[in-house]
């Protein structure tokens, strides 16, 4: 990411990277606090709508009035009602660390304007973050591949439970099998020398 600001010392470079770090923690906070927000009301008008049908499905067996269901949706309701009247001051949390960053960068650009050129120990200027919309994208990506990425993790391990279970019952028939075969084989041993008794009788 290219852009016009001058090279700065490392200790002012270190300001600016903490107000991003800042700006950056209160995206993220807004981003998932509306996330959760926005899932909890979708959970909510789904029961609304048919609350037989959704007892059904996500609690098999149980009416709408027992204590599972009724608490479930209760923590909902709780959630929302909490959630709700907050996302105001998240956005407000969020657009004071943008102020305070685009006063940091003032700040530290009138002070490096002031610095002798030649001044030693320099580093480039931090890139600037990307837009709130750019980040929300680069999350919802981040949490795609996550899930993905659990996803493949468990499947991965009941596969290999699955070749587990049949190295075991393999191991387990063919160690039937070679005690088949020593009866077998012990059979035979027996016959014989049971005929080798007779014909020596005779």
């Amino acid at each position: 990411m290219t852009h016009d600001k001058p090279s700065l010392p490392k200790r002012l470079a270190a300001k600016i990277v903490a107000a991003q770090n800042a700006v950056t923690a209160a995206r993220r906070h807004l981003h998932y606090s509306a996330q959760s927000l926005a899932q909890d009301q979708r959970e909510l008008a789904e029961f609304e709508r048919d609350p037989v049908a959704y007892a059904a499905k996500y609690y098999r067996g149980m009416p709408v009035e027992s204590y599972p269901v009724q608490e479930h949706i209760r923590r909902r309701r709780a959630d929302v009602a909490h959630r709700m009247p907050r996302q105001s001051l998240h956005q407000a949390t969020l657009a004071a660390a943008d102020a305070a960053l685009a006063e940091v960068e003032r700040a530290v650009l009138d002070e490096v304007q002031r610095m002798r050129p030649d001044t030693p120990g320099r580093v480039a200027w931090p890139d600037p973050l990307p837009s709130l919309e750019g980040a929300r994208a680069q999350w919802r990506w981040d949490d795609a591949n996550e899930a993905q990425a659990r996803r493949e993790q468990e499947a991965h391990e009941a596969l290999m439970a699955e070749v587990e279970r049949v190295n075991q019952e393999s191991d387990e028939v063919i160690a039937s099998a070679k005690a088949t075969l020593a009866e077998v084989e012990a059979a035979i041993a027996e016959a014989e020398a049971t005929m080798r008794r007779v014909t020596a009788g005779h």
